[in-house]
């Protein structure tokens, strides 16, 4: 994997209602590679996810340990053009546990389970799509309805490509991994 910087907004949302709750996220990553594009945005992959969770283990709203399934979208551009493309089921699972009054620590890990084949315009070159994402950090509550996250984030992709009829493994070279910054308020 190479290691790439990133400073490109991300958004989620989350809503729990009693033990059911559901999550919406949108995950931006442009990649530049000085070598090949000399500055220029090389390559840009955006993460959509929707699912449903359940929390399994409640012992208060902010310690709980959560599972679910839903939806899962990756698309990969250059330099603002669309290239590949990829969607399907995903299972996630997560933790969340108070460290005191303001201070709690968060995990969650999902994979992606049934992705279609990777398309470029419109003619499928993959045979098998799997991947996963987490995320581990630290929330802090310093007032009412004011959440500020810290943690790290890492995306994987791996797919047979097809190559003359047959299959052959191979790592997506571009799996975002680093450090996340957040607020977000909370009702």
């Amino acid at each position: 994997d190479n290691d790439y910087d990133s400073e490109d907004l991300s958004y989620w949302a989350q809503i729990w209602v009693g033990k059911w709750g559901g999550k919406a996220a949108v995950y931006n990553v442009e990649v530049e590679d000085d070598a090949v594009n000399r500055g220029r945005p090389f390559i840009g992959i955006e993460y959509t996810s929707f699912d449903v969770r359940y929390k399994v283990l409640e012992l208060s709203d902010s310690n709980y340990v959560a599972v679910g399934a839903g939806y899962q979208a990756i698309d990969w551009s250059n330099q603002g053009r669309d290239i590949w493309d990829t969607s399907g089921w995903k299972v996630v699972a997560e933790a969340h546990f108070g460290l005191g009054k303001i201070v709690s620590a968060y995990g969650e890990l999902g994979f992606y389970v049934g992705l279609d084949e990777l398309s470029f315009d419109g003619s499928e070159f993959t045979d098998g799509v799997s991947g996963w994402d987490g995320e581990i950090g630290v929330s802090i509550k310093p007032f009412p309805f004011l959440n500020i996250r810290a943690g790290y984030r890492r995306n994987a992709s791996d797919y047979d490509l097809l190559i003359g009829g047959k299959a052959a493994t191979y790592n997506i070279d571009y799996n975002p991994s680093g450090f996340i910054v957040g607020v977000s308020a909370n009702f």
